[in-house]
Order: C-alpha cells, then structure tokens, then sequence
C-alpha cells in the first residue's frame, strides 16, 4: 500500500499514476484509488475499501473465491460491511 501526502501541486498523483502504471504492466498492482477534492465519488473514503477490494478480487484468485463465498454466505452484504468482514476473512 502507497499513501502519499502533501501539499497540493508537487507531483503527489503524477508519482503515483507513474508507479500504478509500472505495477499495471508487470501485474503486481492489487488495485488503485487515488482522491480528488473536487470529485464527491473520490473523495469519500469509505469508497476506498470497497475499490480496493473489487480490484484484489480481480487479480487474486484466492481472494476472489473468499469474497465469492462471503456474498454467497451472506447476500445483504453491504459494501462497508464486505470491507471489514472481508480483509478479516483473508488475513
């Protein structure tokens, strides 16, 4: 996990775009989600769990399984819920 912070205008998102893109390439990136202030949909942080999750399940067959039998254990599973439940289950 890469969490970058810092004033706005010194390259923050350009460094990660520039490392997701490298990781992209060589399948190691898990998933992506980068925040914009002026973007309500990406800038509310219990967006980011549930991103992050959609895109292990993409790439991490494992993980998907275990995700698939959650929602299949439990088909009320809310987004915020799967988040907790989820990373709990994998770990």
């Amino acid at each position: 996990m890469l969490w970058v912070y810092g004033m706005p205008g010194i390259g923050k998102s350009a460094v990660a775009h520039s490392i997701c893109h490298r990781l992209h390439e060589n399948k190691q990136l898990g998933g992506s989600f980068f925040c914009r202030r002026d973007d309500l949909a990406r800038s509310e942080t219990k967006s980011v769990l549930p991103t992050l999750i959609y895109g292990l399940a993409g790439v991490f067959g494992p993980y998907r399984k275990q995700m698939v039998q959650a929602l299949r254990d439990d088909p009320q599973m809310t987004p915020q819920l799967a988040s907790g439940e989820l990373f709990q289950r994998v770990l």
